[in-house]
Parts: structure tokens; sequence; C-alpha cells
């Protein structure tokens, strides 16, 4: 494109390189696919008010959200969100954005530092809806969640809270200061919880091990556990007799929970300890849930076949 095509007015105009980065990006598949999963994820998981580093796109229509999957208050359930055909809420600067491809790039046709809003819809229902406003900092390539409606609430799956019984509670308050970026005030309650679930998470240990055919010995190791009072000295010895069918990728859950619960205590600032937070939610819940359902996968296995052996001549 000529340099007069580009300038045709004092607010219109783009230099060559800064289109030549718009271009690059419409080619360039496998960065287009990088930001959609990092700002998918931004969107499903990162809390209000904390900051996040992203590759940003070069071009205003280029920073979007495919697709993400959220909570559908008219579902009850999780469905996946679009952005609609035609947007309710818009940058003020979208209605002179380009109607055509043949159309010159203008100054506001790029990213700029603003406040940008997120519209999506439920495929499903096609009524459920969230909106979101994210503030850019292009020379930074942060990008920060700092509004959503409708009001977010803590949806917690059915499992794990039958699983955490009346440790649910401090869960669902750990995740109400989570999404407000109260990372600190997360990192406690996450403390608080697991000290109320230690036990029955070490009797389900301890059960999980009797099933496995465990010594007597060893048994007796996870009871004294179970008795002590010493919270750190639980998560560690918990963290000790992880099962290797709930290690991934050679990482023990367990440990790694222990870890952040010991690290989150002397966070500095709250987006520090968001940071502990948030890790220390993926590791409760994938403990929780998958430690269950490996043991009650291992006792049906064993009830039948001690039940084929009394039925077998």
């Amino acid at each position: 494109m000529s340099d007069r095509a580009m300038n045709r007015g004092p607010y219109d105009g783009i230099t060559a390189a800064d289109f030549q980065k718009v271009e690059d990006w419409e080619k360039d598949k496998k960065a287009q696919a990088l930001f959609q999963s990092l700002i998918r994820e931004f969107v499903e998981k990162k809390p209000l008010y904390s900051r996040h580093n992203l590759t940003l796109p070069p071009g205003r229509t280029q920073f979007h959200v495919d697709v993400a999957r959220l909570y559908c208050d008219r579902c009850k359930t999780t469905q996946p969100f679009r952005r609609p055909k035609f947007s309710q809420w818009y940058h003020i600067l979208d209605k002179e954005l380009r109607t055509s491809e043949k159309q010159a790039l203008r100054k506001f046709d790029l990213l700029k530092n603003c406040i940008y809003p997120v519209e999506l819809y439920c495929t499903e229902c096609e009524k459920g809806f969230y909106d979101f406003f994210v503030l850019v900092n292009v020379e930074k390539g942060t990008v920060t969640k700092f509004g959503q409606f409708p009001m977010w609430t803590p949806n917690v799956d059915k499992e794990l809270r039958k699983e955490l019984g009346a440790s649910a509670m401090f869960y669902v308050n750990a995740l109400q200061n989570l999404n407000f970026g109260y990372g600190i005030g997360a990192c406690a309650y996450f403390r608080r919880m697991v000290e109320d679930f230690i036990n029955p998470l070490l009797t389900l240990l301890h059960d999980y091990k009797k099933d496995s055919g465990a010594s007597e010995e060893e048994l007796q190791e996870i009871q004294k556990a179970i008795a002590s009072r010493a919270f750190s000295e639980k998560t560690e010895f918990a963290a000790k007799i992880c099962p290797p069918d709930l290690f991934v990728s050679g990482m023990n859950p367990l440990k790694e929970l222990h870890d952040q619960l010991s690290a989150s205590v002397h966070a500095g600032t709250d987006n520090e300890a968001t940071e502990f937070a948030l890790k220390i939610q993926s590791a409760i819940e994938f403990v929780v849930t998958k430690l269950r359902k490996h043991y009650d996968a291992q006792k049906q296995f064993v009830d039948t076949m001690k039940k084929n052996r009394k039925e077998s001549p």
C-alpha cells in the first residue's frame, strides 16, 4: 500500500511498519491461536483487578475472544460462550472502524491503551451472557479485567462441594476473595479450608492405602498423623504418601499444595498472593476429586474381585 493511501488525513494515517504488523498478524495462525488460548484463560479464570501479561495483537479488531467456557445461569451448567454478531457494548471509535478491506487503515484501527469491552453469549440458550471490561496497556503488554456483569458468584462443582463438606464454606470465601484480587485473603481462606479438611483427606489416603494392601505399620503412621496437631507436618506427610497414580508429569500435587500453602504466608502483596492462591485452587480441585475417584474405582474393583472369588466353584 502506498504512503498516500495510508495517509488520508491527520487522524487516520498509520505508518508502513504498523500496517505490516497488522497484515502479518492476519497471516500468522500460530500467533492467533496462542493469543486466543491466553485471552480465553484470562476471561475464564483470572480474577478482577489482577494484571496479566499477553502478547497482544497490533489491530483493534484483532483483540477479541473467539470462545470461552463459562457458567450459564440460564442453562445451570458450563457452556461455550461466543461474541454476538452485533455487540451492545463498543469502544467509542468502533463505529469508525474499517467496513471493508479496501479501506485504508487509520490510527484508531490499531490497538491502543484503552478500556475495551468483551461481550459473550451462551451458544446453547443464546440468553445467558457476560460483559467484561478490560484495561489494555500496549507498551507493557498487559491486560486487567476490572469490570464484569453479571456479578461473579462462585460455582463450586457438586462433587467437590460434597467431598469438602463443611469446609466448602471456606473454599467459597477463598474464591470470592480471589475474584476481587484479594490474594492474601484468598490464601488465608484456602489455608483455613485445608486445615479443616486435612484429617478427612488423610483418612481418605488411609483407606486408599489400606485397599491397596499397605502394611499395618504404614496405616498406623497415617493414624498417627491424623492425631497430630501440627498442620504443616500433616500436609507434608500427606505429600509424602501421595499415591503415584495422582502424579502429573512426575509432579506430586499434594507436595505442590503443601509448598504453596507454606509460601503464601510470606507473600508480600495481594498480586503475589493471588498467584499462590490460583495454584492452591488448582491443586485442591485436582487432589480432592481425583483421589476420591481413584479410591472409589479401586474399591469397586476389589469388591468385584472378592465377590467373583466367592461365587466361583
